[in-house]
């Protein structure tokens, strides 16, 4: 996780959000294409994400490697393919209101699709 949140390229492996608060409204959360062992995984789950027709598109949680605990859910109402990583605009609908920066998790997606990334 970067806690940087200006709009751009996180990093390989790496995920962002627009803000540092997230319940706020408004959020937006960046996924880099590639995750930290450096392989493309987003291109294609998101693709079929945004395949659906309406909203939501579907839910993404991100966990927290040290804690599972440490968790939130968002409801995915927007994606848009970005150079290199991806936009998910979404609505929190559970879990913690932040992430320390520089902490490790995994992003998941669901329902459509069974699969995900981890990050750093």
């Amino acid at each position: 996780y970067d806690n940087n949140t200006t709009d751009a390229d996180p990093g390989q492996g790496y995920v962002r959000f627009s803000n540092t608060n997230l319940s706020s409204s408004s959020l937006k959360i960046w996924v880099d294409d590639n995750d930290w062992g450096g392989t493309n995984v987003m291109d294609g789950l998101a693709t079929e994400l945004n395949a659906i027709v309406g909203s939501p598109k579907g839910y993404v949680r991100i966990i927290n490697a040290a804690d599972i605990n440490d968790q939130a859910l968002f409801k995915l109402d927007v994606i848009t393919d970005k150079t290199g990583y991806w936009e998910f605009e979404v609505t929190q609908v559970n879990g913690v209101t932040s992430f320390t920066n520089g902490s490790g998790g995994t992003v998941a997606t669901t329902p459509t699709v069974n699969a995900g990334c981890f990050f750093h």
